[in-house]
């Protein structure tokens, strides 16, 4: 049951963080609930190979290269469902990313305290 809530929190970080961050739009309850499900499988199956392969630079960075490769799984999850989750570039998706991390962490943090 509390993978249901943690998913019901990430909706809404992804419709909080897109209401903040100008560029970004999410369309509507169902456009948040659909692009939180792409979104959460893009960075299980597709993230973690994209880590490895940017090791390197990450390594180079301190891990400030995550930060760009979150904005790069919300551009790879716009292409698949451009009906629910509109991006205008890449600097919108930078800030997204950013702001989706910051209020999914706000949200688990008031919600979920253990």
């Amino acid at each position: 049951m509390k993978w249901l809530l943690k998913f019901i929190l990430f909706a809404a970080a992804v419709y909080l963080a897109a209401y903040f961050v100008p560029g970004i739009e999410v369309v509507g309850i169902k456009g948040a609930i659909i692009t939180s499900v792409v979104l959460g499988l893009l960075n299980t199956f597709v993230k973690p190979f994209v880590k490895i392969l940017a090791f390197p630079v990450n390594l180079l960075t301190l891990g400030l290269f995550t930060i760009v490769i979150n904005a790069l799984m919300v551009m790879l999850c716009e292409m698949f469902v451009p009906e629910s989750l509109v991006v205008t570039g890449f600097f919108p998706a930078l800030i997204y990313g950013i702001a989706l991390v910051v209020v999914s962490w706000v949200l688990n943090f008031v919600f979920l305290k253990d």
